[in-house]
């Protein structure tokens, strides 16, 4: 026979007691192997170190040569390029459009400028380990937008920007810090992710950080 209705309201609510535990984020002790999100396949090369995206609307590639030499830094950087191809009259970000995840889904939002100045060292040399003789041939169709969401923290030359619109075939370039994630950063896979107003999905670039 069905049980009463107490009973019933009781199961139920210990149903929903359970998939709301479920739904709980997972602490970082808590994950394990099999917790990984395991992508399907890097995103293609565009030379050493540099992976990269292309649609109909974007392009965006991820460069990790400096981050590579950053795995005992608490801020990592990652030379950003973006172009928009097909988005009229532009595509437009700020300090949130950009987020790191890693295969255990956990994201991470871009570090604070003053945070990076204070803890980071050796930042002066980041930029300078930039890919932009492997980024020109597929960039140089493209306007330049000048962009700055890090000023140049070797020399302070920069005017910071916290937001800036990228015209129908326009691009720009910058190094973006993020916080180190958790576990191994070199060898390990992570997406790097794009989101604006303007898209109709997040445009994101899977990509490895080497160990060699």
């Amino acid at each position: 026979m069905p049980p009463s209705k107490p009973i019933a309201l009781a199961l139920s609510a210990l149903t929903l007691s359970a998939l709301a535990l479920s739904a709980l984020p997972l602490t970082a002790c808590a994950f394990t192997a099999k917790d990984q999100i395991k992508p399907g396949t890097l995103s293609p090369t565009l030379a050493p170190f540099v992976f990269k995206e292309e649609g109909d609307l974007v392009l965006m590639t991820v460069g990790v040569g400096a981050a590579r030499m950053r795995d005992d830094q608490p801020f990592v950087p990652f030379e950003v390029w973006v172009a928009n191809k097909g988005v009229t009259p532009y595509i437009q970000l700020d300090r949130e459009s950009f987020y790191l995840m890693d295969t255990f889904g956990r994201r991470y939002g871009m570090a604070g400028v003053e945070e990076v100045r204070r803890l980071q060292g050796g930042v002066s040399l980041d930029r300078r380990m930039g890919s932009a003789e492997f980024n020109a041939f597929k960039f140089d169709a493209y306007r330049f937008v000048d962009s700055a969401f890090f000023p140049n923290l070797g020399t302070g030359a920069q005017v910071l920007h916290d937001r800036i619109e990228i015209p129908r075939f326009g691009y720009m370039r910058d190094t973006l810090y993020f916080p180190r994630p958790d576990g191994d950063l070199l060898g390990g896979i992570f997406e790097l992710h794009l989101t604006a107003k303007q898209l109709p999905q997040e445009i994101f670039v899977v990509f490895e950080v080497p160990r060699a």
